[in-house]
């Protein structure tokens, strides 16, 4: 990903694409939170070796996400919607970012504008009374998801580099039935250029 001294994002096909806006943006983000749509006041601060949701993305900032994503052949520009990013980092530890107290974060969630979070479980059952509502009874799976990260340095190659595999699978479903119409998994090598 390219980034200018005004923090705008332009896409780049190599590598990733529009993919890699995702993965590499750190301009023009706001890490300090405000204007983010809690759902929950006890969200926690940035934590070692944990994912912090507390980043909010500016009008400008979503505007140019919104133009690299729309720069790619056969993107619908009128449908683009940024409605959280995912920041990882090749450079430190667990995909973070420093913290004043010392080791690194886990990657960042920045939510755009009318995006709310809020903690919860992988064992928390769906739908649930805390979460949902009371007359909430049941869910209708929409789309299965699942990444993984895997950072690595490479042994006496050129440079040592640190470099990551990033594979994403995407199982979208149709009907009542919930039953997988089509499941894809891409996967990227993820490196710095020019170090």
């Amino acid at each position: 990903m390219m980034t200018s001294a005004q923090g705008g994002v332009s896409s780049r096909r190599q590598r990733g694409g529009s993919f890699a806006v995702a993965l590499g943006l750190l301009a023009g983000v706001c890490l300090t939170g405000p204007g983010i749509a809690w759902a929950d006041e006890d969200v926690p601060a940035p934590a070692r070796n944990r994912v912090w949701a507390g980043c909010s993305l500016d009008y400008y900032t979503i505007s140019s996400i919104r133009s690299a994503i729309a720069s790619g052949t056969n993107i619908e520009s009128e449908g683009v919607d940024v409605s959280f990013v995912v920041v990882y980092s090749l450079g430190h530890t667990n995909d973070g970012q420093p913290l004043t107290t010392g080791g690194t974060t886990g990657p960042i969630i920045c939510l755009g504008e009318g995006t709310a979070v809020a903690p919860t479980t992988e064992q928390k059952d769906l739908p649930n009374e805390d979460e949902q509502g009371p007359y909430a009874q049941s869910i209708d799976i929409l789309d299965v998801e699942e990444a993984l990260a895997l950072r690595y340095r490479v042994n006496y190659g050129e440079g040592n580099a640190i470099e990551k595999r990033f594979c994403h699978t995407l199982s979208s479903t149709q009907g009542s039935s919930n039953q997988p119409e089509e499941t894809n998994t891409d996967c990227f090598r993820i490196y710095n250029v020019g170090d």
